[in-house]
């Protein structure tokens, strides 16, 4: 019965060729935009989540008020052992330093020089107590109290000495800012998820105090406050941010009676903030935060886009009733009950969005690569990724959508269809309906079309707006 039903729709489709290709090329090109919105939109909000733990880490970072007042990032360096030692239901805290550097890598006979690296830190094996996702592949992370001792990602450890064994990877030496000598003693693995944790060279945090970078950094200092000075803490189950907040008046005194130039209340922020928030940023050398108003708003676009896509569907099908209406009639005379005529309209429906669907793919990876420079970096399309979404649409547009048109149509009376008098006058509750579909459907298009000129504008402006100086002079003072 459904080989039935499908070899009648592939005919129908075949016989309203030009009906059918823009059916499906308009549904197809709102898919493709409401599928690239989708894999940004799922790729931001993905960020961190799979970290162990993720509702109970937070980071405590600096709120000034008084002389000075903002926001930063980083604490002081006392910050840490002071809440491990005063601060309840704390199963753990980490301190640790963003540390860009020039690497070189000392080979038989010269010297690998690789570029900034912007994923090195200082830290401690503390760091491994509250990120615990990370897989130890060769050495131990034990290493990481003595001082000039490294720990690598895997990906950064083939980036520095090539396909070798892991073992062979330890005792190797690393050279950072050109003179900080410091030994591989342990590969870890890299994260299995999207995180904003991306550092790949671990430095021990104690080759501070026996290195010059104690010049630049001091542990157990309260007067310094360095953006690149980060403290995670990570809570019992039974804490909640609230009770986090109520004992930070305690690190808050220490810190404004050890000084008067400003007043630091600290605050707590939970891990699931750390990708949006613009004011504290992620961390130094990281890419900007993720602004999550815009991604609400580009979920909304892609929402109206894929209705508009239903709409044009609806409309599209409705307008063939007529044409329709005597093969209805005859098929209700030979004996074909409704619920028949409704099920092979529903798979004519389906059929349709699922060409649909499949021309949309590489709309989308077209798309992609034609807006690389407006696409976060990561983005990509994976099948496995986006099947629940292509199942949703292919319900929504070919059920859903496809339903209307298929009630409508098998709807008619036999002596009325064969009459060509089914379709309605236009004082029907069903010509209301679809006159609404079409106002709505050509509303909101202008609304789209006015808001890119409108914006097209705004950047030409910014492009060609006189600045009143010649950039060129200022560049040559």
């Amino acid at each position: 019965m459904l080989h039935h039903y499908l070899t009648l729709a592939f005919r129908n489709l075949w016989r309203k060729k030009i009906h059918a290709a823009i059916n499906i090329v308009g549904l197809a090109t709102g898919v493709s935009a409401c599928l690239i919105i989708y894999l940004i939109v799922t790729f931001e909000l993905s960020y961190n989540k799979d970290i162990p733990g993720y509702n109970n880490i937070y980071r405590i970072h600096s709120q000034f008020s008084g002389s000075f007042a903002g926001l930063n990032r980083g604490v002081p360096t006392a910050t840490a052992p002071y809440i491990r030692e005063n601060f309840k239901g704390i199963e753990g805290t980490a301190l640790f330093f963003c540390f860009g550097s020039k690497v070189q890598i000392p080979t038989t006979d010269k010297l690998k020089n690789l570029d900034q690296q912007k994923t090195v830190c200082l830290a401690d094996s503390s760091y491994f107590t509250i990120f615990d996702f990370y897989s130890t592949l060769a050495g131990s992370l034990n290493g990481l109290s003595k001082p000039y001792s490294v720990v690598l990602t895997k990906s950064q450890g083939k980036k520095y000495f090539g396909d070798i064994s892991f073992e062979s990877m330890l005792g190797k030496e690393i050279i950072y800012r050109d003179s900080l000598k410091t030994n591989v003693v342990a590969i870890v693995d890299d994260p299995g998820f999207k995180t904003d944790l991306e550092f790949t060279d671990f430095i021990s945090a104690v080759t501070m105090e026996s290195s010059w970078i104690k010049k630049n950094f001091s542990l157990n200092d309260w007067s310094s406050t360095n953006s690149s000075t980060q403290v995670f803490i990570k809570t019992q189950e039974s804490l909640s941010q609230a009770d986090v907040l109520a004992q930070l008046p305690l690190l808050a005194k220490e810190y404004n009676e050890k000084n008067d130039w400003a007043t630091n209340d600290f605050n707590a922020q939970p891990l699931s903030d750390l990708h949006f928030n613009p004011e504290t940023g992620i961390f130094d050398f990281s890419r900007d935060a993720a602004h999550k108003p815009t991604l609400i708003t580009l979920s909304f676009v892609a929402i109206l886009l894929l209705v508009i896509g239903a709409i044009n569907f609806i409309n599209l099908e409705t307008a063939q009733a007529v044409k329709r209406a005597k093969e209805v009639g005859v098929r209700k005379v030979l004996g074909s009950a409704r619920s028949r005529l409704i099920l092979q309209f529903l798979c004519e429906s389906i059929l349709l969005t699922t060409i649909s669907l499949l021309i949309a793919l590489p709309f989308a990876e077209g798309g992609l690569i034609f807006f690389d420079e407006f696409v976060p970096k990561g983005v990509e399309l994976n099948l496995l990724q986006i099947a629940p979404f292509l199942g949703g649409i292919l319900l929504f547009v070919g059920v859903f959508a496809g339903a209307y048109p298929a009630f409508v149509l098998s709807s008619f009376l036999p002596v009325q269809a064969l009459k060509n008098a089914t379709y309605d006058s236009g004082n029907s509750r069903a010509s209301f309906l679809r006159k609404s579909l079409i106002v709505f459907q050509f509303t909101f298009a202008q609304v789209l079309i006015l808001v890119t000129l409108v914006i097209g504008w705004q950047i030409r402006f910014v492009l060609t707006k006189d600045l009143g100086f010649k950039k060129r002079s200022c560049y040559l003072l």
